[in-house]
């Protein structure tokens, strides 16, 4: 499915869909080859269906594959059906994860905090439920609840950057630029450079008025 010197290996106008996405052999290949290099959702939209079908709607990737077709198509009542029907065959990380965002999409972030709930009884203190959640009580204005569950993810993970800038955040905010200054710096520390980070380490030491630190870090 490389492409050669002659171009793409994969004709797509002219591949028998029907032949290729009921083959076992070749199918997932294929569909990721589709999804995620030639960025083509309605052919993968189309495997998927033929490799639904072909093994008698019971397997739990291709309702997952459907559901990420769904998605990107905003046929989100469609991606939510088959997200569910996923988890009643087999449970995983990724399709808690799809059915909260299908419900986050929907303006839904209470089932979406469900969903989020329901993965963590079966993946306790994993860090993608536990984030989800985080973002979710962050944009219902729920800020002590999300740090709550970002300082969760750092005891799973240290080195989440997303969890580590949003304590800070919250510590900044809260009239504790000390202690917000020492997560910005543990994030300088894992290799981060941005002009947001010394931005916001300069305004830390400015706050605790280490002015100094604070023109040295902004210039």
């Amino acid at each position: 499915m490389a492409s050669g010197g002659d171009g793409e290996f994969v004709n797509l106008a002219r591949l028998n869909i029907d032949k290729y996405a009921a083959d076992p052999q070749v199918n997932r290949q294929l569909f990721e080859y589709v999804f995620y290099y030639v960025n083509d959702i309605r052919i993968a939209h189309q495997i998927a269906g033929v490799a639904t079908k072909s093994a008698g709607y019971e397997d739990h990737f291709w309702k997952n594959q459907l559901a990420k077709c769904y998605l990107r198509l905003g046929m989100l009542q469609d991606a939510t059906k088959q997200l569910i029907s996923s988890l009643q065959q087999k449970q995983l990380i990724e399709t808690f994860a799809f059915l909260a965002k299908a419900y986050n999409r929907v303006d839904q972030p209470m089932a979406a905090l469900k969903t989020y709930s329901q993965g963590l009884e079966v993946f306790p203190e994993d860090v993608t439920m536990l984030t989800g959640m985080a973002r979710v009580q962050e944009a219902l204005g729920e800020y002590e609840l999300s740090v709550d569950l970002y300082k969760k993810v750092l005891d799973a993970q240290s080195n989440n950057i997303e969890a580590i800038a949003c304590v800070a955040t919250t510590y900044y905010y809260g009239g504790k630029p000390e202690i917000a200054l020492r997560y910005y710096r543990r994030i300088l520390q894992m290799g981060v450079s941005s002009a947001e980070l010394f931005m916001n380490i300069g305004l830390c030491c400015l706050a605790a008025q280490q002015f100094d630190f604070a023109l040295s870090s902004i210039m």
